[in-house]
């Protein structure tokens, strides 16, 4: 799927009671006002999406009533000021390239250090005309993880790793 172009956020999970359990797997949110923003929302997994110069607001925002989400083997490169900023507790953040923002974390140093993410250019095959796949070259290429996500990303083989991002 994708999600581009948007005056408000590409993804919101809000205040409507719809922000329990969903699976949002292998997505390209780009060029929104803002890429993701969590609010009331629990056990959600974000894996293997791609998040592209989402501008005025931060790439994932996640707010305090925000709990127990779990993001896998996203690319964030280019948002706004800050790629992620975390304030929900018990949000899991691994295998993960958070790059080129003027800051990368905001409220979330831990989320920076743990878990196999990267802080290093993705290197796309060409961002700026659509084309999200990754270079041989890049360091996220077979950088995720499959660990937990067989049910939901239906390109996890068992025991191998696979890219981070959606392509």
């Amino acid at each position: 799927n994708s999600v581009f172009s948007n005056s408000g956020q590409g993804i919101f999970l809000g205040t409507g009671g719809g922000g329990k359990r969903n699976r949002f797997v292998r997505n390209l949110i780009y060029r929104n006002t803002g890429g993701l923003l969590l609010q009331v929302s629990t056990n959600n997994i974000f894996a293997g999406n791609d998040l592209y110069r989402n501008s005025t607001v931060a790439g994932i925002e996640i707010q305090a009533n925000a709990l127990s989400n779990r993001f896998v083997n996203n690319i964030l490169l280019s948002n706004s000021a800050v790629g992620v900023t975390n304030a929900g507790a018990g949000t899991r953040w691994e295998n993960n390239d958070v790059f080129g923002q003027t800051r990368n974390y905001a409220n979330s140093v831990a989320l920076a250090v743990s878990n196999a993410n990267l802080i290093s250019d993705p290197f796309f095959s060409n961002a700026a005309a659509g084309n999200f796949y990754l270079k041989s070259s890049s360091q996220a290429v077979d950088a995720g993880t499959t660990n937990g996500l067989m049910a939901y990303d239906a390109t996890a083989i068992a025991g191998y790793n696979r890219d981070m991002g959606a392509f």
